[in-house]
């Protein structure tokens, strides 16, 4: 998790306000995105052909980026972002309409109200998300919230979970359980909601962080600042079928719309349920 600490370092730095910004065209594509833990990382992974004759390249899967990076090869200029088709079969998503940042227009920032936590609204001021603003973003691996929404997700997901043996935190982590001898472990439902009123649940995935074979982590972290922005991860999304409209200014969601490591919630013999 240390590269995804200094991702988010990096990211903490571009996302303060500046004066300088570029106009991007918009174009559209869809891209079919895997894991990338083949190769060591929590990212997810695209394969990208370029060149006459096409040599296919694995690239890391990021909309918080502008530009698309090829090792040892000049950097390549993105014309836009990766996105998917905003397809009229998907009206049923939940659509969520991106603010406009037009001194970052790198990013895609969201509008974050709230969060439930086993159905109940936690005690968190809206200013909290607001002062510093939300992006969502594809590179980042877990999602890091704001100091005082942290806290509150901490604090009630430990109350609801008291039933399980809590160890030593790890890495960025300091929300951990082993679940030796368990074959079944209820987690608390955990959903994000955004302006608009639209409530976007987070699968058990995205949850719990597993990270060997009896432990398991609460799958966020806090910033150090409170004026740092949050940013939703990729650990979160996953199951989520995510559609950008960038034209149209909108951001949709769908639950369920991929598929998960196991359909049944299975992580590797430990049964999780809500």
């Amino acid at each position: 998790m240390s590269h995804d600490q200094a991702r988010v370092n990096s990211l903490q730095i571009r996302l303060r306000p500046k004066s300088d910004h570029n106009s991007l065209d918009d174009v559209k594509a869809t891209v079919s995105a895997k894991t990338g833990r083949s190769i060591g990382g929590g990212n997810y992974i695209v394969t990208l052909g370029l060149g006459t004759p096409q040599k296919d390249l694995t690239l890391t899967f990021d909309t918080g980026s502008d530009v698309t990076w090829i090792q040892c090869q000049p950097c390549i200029r993105n014309s836009g972002f990766w996105k998917r088709w905003w397809n009229h079969k998907l009206r049923w998503n939940k659509i969520h309409t991106l603010i406009d940042q037009l001194e970052r227009p790198s990013f895609y920032f969201i509008e974050v109200t709230g969060i439930k936590v086993d159905g109940e609204l936690l005690p968190i001021s809206q200013s909290v998300f607001s002062s510093s603003g939300t992006i969502i973003d594809s590179g980042t691996v877990i999602t890091r919230l704001q100091p005082a929404a942290y806290d509150a997700l901490r604090t009630r997901f430990r109350q609801l979970m008291m039933n399980y043996t809590m160890t030593s935190g790890v890495s960025l982590f300091d929300t951990c359980y082993n679940f030796s001898g368990r074959d079944t472990v209820e987690v608390p439902e955990i959903s994000f909601l955004f302006a608009g009123e639209i409530e976007v649940p987070i699968a058990v995935e995205g949850i719990l962080y597993k990270v060997d074979s009896s432990m398991f982590c609460l799958a966020f972290a806090g910033n150090e600042d409170a004026s740092d922005a949050g940013i939703f991860g990729n650990v979160q999304q996953q199951t989520l079928e995510v559609v950008y409209d960038v034209a149209g200014g909108k951001l949709g969601f769908r639950s369920g719309g991929c598929a998960a490591t196991d359909s049944n919630r299975f992580m590797n013999g430990l049964v999780c349920e809500y």
